[in-house]
C-alpha cells in the first residue's frame, strides 16, 4: 500500500475545497479512499461526504435568497434563519435556549401540517 498524504485534503483549520480530476488521479491517499469506498466522487449520492445539497450558489447573498431558491415555506424558512442565526448575538432579548424553542415551535408546526396532509 502506498503512503497515504493528506496534501490537498485539508486539515481543520483550512478550508475544503473539492480535490480536482488531477488530484483524484494522482493522489494516493485519495486514491486509497476511494478504494475502500469511504469517499465517492458521485456528490450527488448522500455518503457522509461532501453533496451537492450543501452547496451555495454564487447568486445567493442573503439567506431570502437561499429560501426561496429552495421554495421553503414559512416554518422551513424560520427554522433555517434561526439555525444560521445561533452564536452571533443578534439583541439582548434572545439566547441560545430560546433560538432552540423557535426551532422546535416551527418544527411542530410542520409536523402538524403535513400529518393534515396539507
Amino acid at each position: 500500500m502506498p503512503e497515504l498524504s493528506k496534501e490537498k485534503v485539508g486539515g481543520f483549520n483550512e478550508p475544503y475545497s473539492e480535490p480536482t480530476e488531477e488530484e483524484w488521479a494522482t493522489n494516493p491517499f485519495l486514491i486509497e479512499l476511494r478504494k475502500i469506498k469511504v469517499i465517492s466522487k458521485d456528490t450527488t449520492i448522500n455518503n457522509g461526504g461532501a453533496t451537492d445539497y450543501y452547496k451555495l450558489e454564487p447568486q445567493w447573498t442573503t439567506h431570502q435568497d437561499v429560501i426561496e431558491a429552495r421554495e421553503m415555506n414559512y416554518a422551513q424558512g424560520n427554522i433555517y434563519k434561526v439555525a444560521c442565526t445561533f452564536n452571533i448575538g443578534r439583541h439582548g432579548a434572545t439566547n441560545y435556549e430560546r433560538e432552540l424553542n423557535k426551532i422546535i415551535f416551527f418544527a411542530k408546526r410542520e409536523l402538524e401540517r403535513i400529518s393534515n396532509g396539507t
